[in-house]
């Protein structure tokens, strides 16, 4: 009984494997870590791209900049996380 119990289990989790309804917790830690990567360097490039074109700017506009910028950050961080399925 514990044997064919086993058995019917392992197949069941094969069927989900090949529906991808099941996933191998590595491959996900993995690409979880590569997300993250990807969102902390896109972020951590903000400063450089932005500081020389800010100077002289009000406070507003420095705003409105950094606003635009961190959503475009954020499109582009969820297009390329996105590709990384």
């Amino acid at each position: 009984a514990k044997r064919e119990l086993h058995n019917a289990n392992l197949a069941e989790f094969e069927e989900l494997k090949k529906r991808g309804e099941l996933v191998e917790a590595q491959a996900v830690s993995k690409q979880a870590d590569a997300a993250a990567r990807a969102v902390r360097d896109a972020f951590l490039a903000i400063p450089d791209r932005l500081a020389s074109l800010l100077v002289g700017r009000t406070e507003k506009q420095i705003a409105a900049e950094l606003r635009k910028e961190i959503r475009q950050t954020l499109t582009n961080v969820s297009i390329k996380v996105g590709r990384a399925k």
